[in-house]
């Protein structure tokens, strides 16, 4: 959805003209819906929901082929079955995993020289 904020034929390209914003023009049909679109927009939740489950907390959104928004569960499980995600899967609690720190060390192990002279 695209919003015109000026006429088509204002320009300012060399005449010190400033095109005039619809939001600041009298009260009109037009002005009047437009704000409200707006406003209605503004008021949206900017939150995703899942298009499978309806969950907004996920720590990864997906899409899938169509462009719909998917939780991180649900984009996985079509990735690997082909198939939607059984509603009887959701769960409320997000697992995370136990992952093994280093202690700031590489993989590799650190080699001693020795100069033997």
């Amino acid at each position: 959805m695209t919003f015109a904020t000026s006429s088509p034929g204002a320009s300012t390209a060399g005449q010190g003209t400033t095109p005039v914003s619809l939001l600041n023009k009298p009260s009109s049909p037009t002005n009047n819906f437009l704000r409200v679109s707006l406003e209605a927009i503004s008021n949206m939740s900017l939150q995703p929901i899942c298009q499978n489950c309806t969950t907004s907390t996920t720590p990864l959104w997906r899409r899938d082929e169509a462009g719909s928004v998917l939780c991180n569960a649900c984009g996985l499980f079509l990735k690997l079955h082909s198939r939607p995600r059984p509603i009887s899967l959701k769960t409320d609690v997000i697992k995370s995993r136990n992952r093994v720190k280093n202690s700031g060390q590489s993989a590799k192990k650190k080699v001693s020289t020795q100069i033997v002279s």
